[in-house]
């Protein structure tokens, strides 16, 4: 009976040992994702050196993926690195009328498409919650999460903020066309 509880106690010190080698061991993960940037801008693709120093130096000591479809517009791209799907199978697509708050909208002079009642005829896009994130993915496997920048996924209801879909820390605006003198930037809201 002894031998069996040593041989147990050692089991489980190897087994603890194992667990929190492999946690220390775990690399960590910066996913950069930027607007308006052509493929030869940094310049580990041949652009200006002065420009991207630490993008450059990042991408040097990194693995880079560059096997990648963007989308003409930044919320498919979003939502395809945030879910490894293409965007058109969460109906993440550009629709101008959508895309925008409609607080925003008004000032713009456009509104949402509605029918003869009022009753928006398109839904407000944003991240369907059942979609599983690369944030939540992430999370469940022990790693502290978070986003810094522009989400555009969602900016109407909690669940689809960045919080809500798997984000720990989130600092940065919700939507498209912000300004930038006179608009508060959400902090873990």
């Amino acid at each position: 009976m002894r031998s069996h509880a040593r041989l147990t106690l050692a089991v489980l010190f190897c087994l603890l040992f194992a667990t929190r080698h492999s946690a220390a061991d775990r690399p960590n993960i910066v996913l950069i994702l930027s607007d308006d940037m052509g493929w030869a801008d940094p310049s580990f693709h041949g652009g200006d050196v002065e420009l991207t120093p630490n993008m450059d130096r990042l991408a040097h000591e990194s693995v880079r993926l560059t096997q990648f479809y963007a989308h003409s517009v930044c919320a498919p791209t979003r939502c395809a690195l945030m879910t490894g799907r293409y965007a058109f199978r969460n109906w993440m697509d550009w629709r101008s009328e959508d895309f925008g708050k409609p607080s925003y909208l008004k000032k713009l002079g456009l509104e949402l498409a509605h029918d003869d009642s009022g009753t928006p005829t398109r839904m407000l896009h944003g991240l369907d919650t059942s979609e599983h994130t690369i944030a939540e993915a992430l999370r469940a496997a022990g790693y502290y999460t978070a986003l810094v920048g522009k989400w555009h996924l969602g900016e109407w209801l909690p669940e689809q903020l960045p919080m809500g879909q798997g984000f720990d820390h989130q600092y940065g605006h919700y939507g498209w066309g912000i300004d930038y003198n006179n608009y508060t930037i959400p902090h873990n809201s």
